[in-house]
């Protein structure tokens, strides 16, 4: 079995943050808004979340990696918000 960068690539998952600023209209200010998109070879890409919250984005995004990592066994642990980043609070 072919364990080189091809084969890596054809079984790697991949998770898009699309991100962007809904215009203002009247009454309404700009406001944030994210798609979180997971890609998998073969597949057509699977939304897990569309929402106007950074916070939810930011849950979506730690979900999948977490559940990547104990999938594959990846080799780096998924560290909670400001742990290992310097962030405070």
């Amino acid at each position: 079995m072919d364990s080189g960068p091809a084969s890596d690539l054809a079984s790697a998952h991949a998770l898009v943050l699309r991100a962007w600023v809904e215009p203002a209209r009247p009454g309404v200010p700009p406001r944030l808004r994210a798609r979180v998109l997971e890609v998998r070879p073969g597949r057509d890409p699977r939304s897990l979340l569309t929402t106007a919250s950074a916070e939810e984005a930011c849950q979506a995004v730690r979900a999948w990696l977490e559940s990547l990592s104990s999938t594959v066994g990846g080799d780096a642990t998924v560290t909670r918000r400001g742990s290992d980043s310097g962030q405070t609070g």
